[in-house]
């Protein structure tokens, strides 16, 4: 049985583990409204937006664009989306997970299936991908915390270079997109090529009865300016999902990581208690067998 001091000393370490936690909580709190607020803030804008690209692609059957451009996918970027610094819960682990099984399919892969390439935005995926020995071709780093439209813009330029270049026929993003403070769902999702909204049913039925617009300067200019401002707005969203499913992930693991301390904290108590008091009984009873032997 642990002496009274080691019990003392473990309680004292506990008590200090929560206060860390404790003291975690409250900033990944602070920092989830604020991230909460910005991703809210950006999804209809980014979503409306999504939708009049597709809309207008689908609408004008002689219009093209390089970025929807659908060809045989020999080449696949990878782009996993996980957090710089850990203690957050299952956050990176989903993500990992989907990331280790297309990898896997690359190392098995058979003839006519496409290569995949990965692209690590976060530590916590490089260095599962670096342990893991998969090939990593670029890499974005210590950006959370600056989740900003710059950011959003040099990724989605290096996607387009990547993917009018013919290095990539296909681009597809893995990120955790935020649901509430409890809840992150891992979505995987094609960036590129952009496709086209494909109506059912009455759906269809109303699209072949829609009137076409008029468009100024010309249909061509209008998506060509659309497509653009789309991608940089939809990478915008997706790292601020990714920002804000973050600070929810730490502020669930520290808030049951505090909680489990306060147990533990209450059964070390208890067996410090149940130890001191032993102790005191044996004394006692070695002072009066003493006493006893004495007299005797």
């Amino acid at each position: 049985m642990a002496s009274i001091q080691q019990i003392k000393r473990r309680i004292t370490s506990v008590k200090s583990t929560e206060q860390i936690t404790r003291a975690m909580k409250m900033v990944a709190a602070a920092k989830l409204r604020r991230a909460q607020e910005r991703i809210l803030a950006a999804r209809p804008f980014a979503d409306k937006l999504a939708e009049m690209i597709q809309s207008l692609a689908r609408r004008g059957e002689r219009l093209s664009h390089p970025l929807m451009e659908a060809r045989p996918v020999e080449r696949r970027l990878l782009v996993a989306v996980t957090s710089d610094k850990g203690l957050c819960g299952s956050y990176n682990t989903n993500i990992v997970r989907v990331m280790a099984e297309e990898m896997s399919g690359r190392a098995e892969a058979q003839d006519g299936t496409p290569e995949v390439s990965l692209v690590s935005i976060g530590k916590k995926g490089r260095d599962v991908a670096l342990h893991r020995g998969y090939p990593i071709q670029k890499e974005f780093i210590d950006n959370f915390g600056r989740m900003n439209y710059d950011l959003a813009k040099s990724l989605g330029d290096y996607f387009i270079a990547e993917f009018t270049e013919g290095r990539a026929d296909e681009v597809v993003l893995v990120y955790n997109r935020f649901i509430s403070t409890l809840s992150q769902r891992v979505t995987v999702e094609t960036l590129l090529p952009i496709s086209p909204l494909k109506a059912k049913g009455v759906e269809a039925e109303a699209e072949a009865a829609e009137t076409d617009f008029i468009y100024e300067p010309s249909p061509e200019a209008v998506l060509k300016k659309l497509v653009d401002r789309h991608l940089y707005t939809h990478m915008h969203r997706v790292i601020l999902d990714a920002d804000a499913s973050e600070h929810g992930a730490r502020m669930t693991a520290m808030e049951n990581a505090s909680r489990n301390a306060k147990d533990m904290i209450g059964s070390l108590t208890l067996l410090y208690n149940r130890t001191r008091q032993a102790k005191i009984t044996t004394e006692l009873i070695e002072v009066v067998s003493g006493a006893e032997a004495l007299a005797g």
